[in-house]
């Protein structure tokens, strides 16, 4: 089911591997062309965000997609959007549409499902004689969690969903990242925002952001047309911020 992706892409599939975003980058330096996905089993030194430590073990979706389009640099984080919506089509259709509203979209590159993570998306850029390749590295929790991260995490199988058929997940995943993908290119970021903010984690309520310098508090208000999360002061002000960490501070 979903097959067609595969006329798109060229797949490399790896029992164990240091880090599919690693192996993106390196046929990249090696001056291999195309779109490829990047599929393994197991990483030995999976990373997150920020240069995290990213448990891997066997069981879970482990995968990089390396984009050879040449996209517009200035657009690339967008595609972090466009792979969460993809990543919460793909477990709403594992666990059941009914529980899609369990599954939540936080700013600016996890999937959580009933408030803890199960998922994450890592974009990485290179530009090689003038041409940008993006990676997208996304890693989702099926049989196992990490246990060493310092929020609430969980599993499929811990949430009571079973992925019945090995494969299953990557060939799902595939299938709704290619229709956001088109959507994007052929609407534009607008319509990926729109269905995005549609299942934003703690949209409207007051959180804490940690972008690196500083701890900004602030009621989260949108994400702007350049994905950069919108937070208003107590003040009554309006900031952007491009990146961070993002707590519900809520009561």
């Amino acid at each position: 089911m979903y097959l067609p992706w595969l006329k798109k892409y060229n797949l490399l599939t790896f029992d164990k591997i240091d880090s599919t975003n690693s192996e993106a980058i390196r046929l990249v330096k090696a001056g291999v062309r195309g779109d490829h996905v990047i599929w393994a089993s197991s990483q030995s030194v999976g990373r997150g965000t920020h240069g995290r430590r990213w448990t891997s073990e066997y069981g879970n979706l482990y995968l990089s997609l390396l984009l050879d389009r040449n996209i517009i640099t200035e657009t690339l984080p967008q595609l972090s959007f466009v792979t969460a919506l993809a990543l919460r089509s793909t477990i709403a259709q594992i666990a059941g549409k009914e529980k899609q509203k369990l599954i939540g979209l936080k700013w600016p590159n996890d999937v959580l499902y009933d408030g803890k993570k199960i998922g994450g998306i890592l974009l990485e850029s290179i530009k090689v004689k003038a041409q940008n390749y993006l990676v997208i590295g996304v890693g989702v929790n099926i049989l196992n969690c990490p246990t060493n991260l310092d929020r609430p995490v969980t599993s499929l199988l811990a949430e009571g969903i079973v992925v019945k058929k090995y494969g299953q997940e990557l060939n799902i995943f595939m299938h709704h990242f290619d229709k956001f993908f088109d959507k994007w290119q052929n609407k534009g970021f607008g319509a990926i925002r729109k269905e995005w903010l549609s299942g934003a984690e703690y949209l409207h309520k007051t959180v804490c952001i940690n972008d690196g310098n500083n701890n900004i508090t602030g009621i989260f208000k949108t994400i702007s047309k350049d994905g950069t999360i919108v937070i208003k002061l107590a003040s009554g002000e309006k900031i952007n911020i491009s990146s961070g960490e993002v707590a519900n501070k809520s009561t």
